[in-house]
């Protein structure tokens, strides 16, 4: 078949290196460390991650949350860090809760795409199409003007835990 849906996996080389951190995207993207990247705005490190405000807001308040060591599987770190990770989660969705109001937020933990642990943070709204199906990244680009960016980067800070 050549069927995209039915194509297998591509256990190379390049995919060895993200797995094992040696040229990890998101690994490179903590390192940097700035306050605007490719993949959004910095909005705070938590406890053991960084909050990313994504920069495209196909769905208002999109979020990734990186888990700030490598790690490709949740079932992969000690309990204690395992448990900050999802105390992590929790408050960044209630600071996005507190600051837009959405009726639900999704929570996504799949890497695979980029192997490192990380949470793509999704909230939903009443004025969501289609209503109850998923969102998938693909649906749209939506970019900001700076000033917004930076706005809401400020209220969900004011608004961690």
């Amino acid at each position: 078949m050549t069927d995209d849906r039915q194509a297998e996996w591509k256990l190379d080389q390049k995919w060895h290196d993200r797995v094992t951190g040696a040229a990890c995207e998101l690994c490179t993207l903590l390192e940097a460390d700035t306050a605007v990247s490719l993949e959004g705005h910095k909005v705070a490190d938590l406890r053991v991650s960084r909050w990313i405000l994504g920069q495209n807001q196909y769905i208002r308040g999109y979020s990734i949350l990186v888990l700030s060591s490598h790690a490709v599987e949740l079932f992969e770190l000690e309990k204690e860090v395992r448990g900050q990770f999802v105390d992590d989660i929790a408050d960044a969705s209630q600071a996005l809760q507190r600051v837009l109001s959405p009726i639900k937020i999704n929570l996504e933990i799949q890497g695979n795409v980029v192997p490192h642990l990380h949470c793509h943070i999704k909230p939903r709204f009443l004025v969501d199409r289609p209503g109850h199906a998923r969102i998938f990244q693909n649906a749209g680009k939506i970019v900001l003007p700076d000033e917004d960016y930076q706005s809401m980067v400020s209220q969900l800070r004011d608004h961690i835990g």
